[in-house]
């Protein structure tokens, strides 16, 4: 097993609510992390086939064949120095580099595709809990936080450029609402962010005017409950719900297209949708928090194959919570409390 940093024990779970759960929440608050996951396993079941090297899906649909291969997992930037619930993960594939948003620790960590460590992120302007990230084709860092509004955009370099929106737009009435969470980059260089507020996504030009949103708070198609992330490829944006319809999908002019899903507890069904992407053949892949599973559907939503199950061990999932995909169909998956990204090979 290649891995670089320590090993941490696993932190205490926050941040993920669940409304509709009531007094399971003051449950959860007193068992801890541990206590929590097995509540939720007992609730949701963690019926799946485990990663272990290299694992074969358990076929939901007998023409998808999907085998994941484990190749190394990463636990920190260096050594002394392990992630501390990380919670987002960007791939470069221009440079090749993956940048982690190493939350708790306040900072942004950089890799080599192989996971070598590439150092941290030095900026003139503090990170504060980084919660979402990316790059552009020039190489410019956008980052998102926790405990912040805006989102900040960076030189290659680390020089603070400015925020989107800016100090100046959020001292108007209609950004007093507004609270960025995860963010895409879209067509046309267009900031796709998550309204953390609003249960909204505002679309932002590349300037950071604000172009248009979509979406509010309800039930119905279009709308959602609680957004945890947010996905572009080929003109759809992909979000995911944690506790609304679980996947939607949109044009790239926020027109809503369909939507898949439900919270339950059979294979296909879903617990706490944390994290999505798309792969080159156009499969959906969704990492679903409380289930410690990854889960795949075609373009129809139809559930292709599942993997994982809770545990430490290599090619097994404690909180995964967001995930990308290289140039050569390897996954990366990040887990904010594994406090680590494990990279599988995708062999069809």
């Amino acid at each position: 097993m290649r891995s670089f940093g320590l090993v941490k024990a696993a932190c205490g779970l926050s941040g993920l609510g669940f409304g509709s759960l009531g007094i399971f929440g003051i449950i959860i608050g007193s068992l801890g992390i541990i206590g929590s996951s097995i509540l939720f396993g007992a609730l949701v079941g963690f019926s799946s086939p485990a990663l272990v090297k290299s694992a074969e899906a358990k076929e939901a649909n007998p023409k998808a064949k999907i085998r994941m291969e484990w190749l190394f997992e990463v636990h920190g930037s260096q050594k002394g120095q392990p992630f501390s619930r990380p919670q987002g993960i960007f791939l470069d594939t221009i440079k090749k580099k993956v940048y982690i948003a190493d939350t708790d620790r306040g900072q942004v960590a950089i890799f080599s595709f192989s996971g070598e460590p590439l150092g941290v992120l030095t900026t003139d302007r503090p990170l504060a809990s980084p919660l979402g990230i990316a790059v552009d084709s020039e190489g410019k860092i956008y980052i998102s936080y926790r405990d912040r509004p805006s989102l900040d955009i960076f030189e290659p370099g680390g020089k603070y450029l400015f925020s989107i929106p800016s100090s100046e737009a959020m001292k108007r009435k209609e950004y007093a609402e507004f609270l960025a969470g995860k963010f895409v980059l879209g067509p046309a260089g267009r900031i796709y962010a998550v309204n953390r507020k609003k249960a909204e996504i505002w679309v932002f030009e590349p300037s950071g005017a604000l172009a248009f949103r979509f979406g509010g708070k309800g039930m119905g198609e279009g709308n959602f409950q609680f957004i945890t992330d947010i996905f572009s490829r080929e003109g759809k944006i992909y979000l995911t719900d944690a506790q609304g319809v679980p996947v939607q999908v949109f044009s790239q002019q926020g027109k809503y297209l369909y939507s898949f899903g439900r919270h339950g507890q059979h294979e296909e069904d879903f617990s706490f949708p944390n994290g999505i992407c798309v792969d080159r053949h156009q499969r959906i892949w969704v990492a679903d928090a409380f289930r410690h599973q990854i889960k795949v559907y075609d373009q129809s939503g139809n559930f292709l194959s599942g993997f994982g199950i809770f545990g430490t061990e290599a090619g097994k999932f404690y909180f995964p919570v967001d995930l990308d995909f290289d140039n050569q169909d390897r996954i990366y998956i990040l887990e904010k409390s594994g406090h680590r990204f494990q990279v599988f090979q995708i062999k069809d």
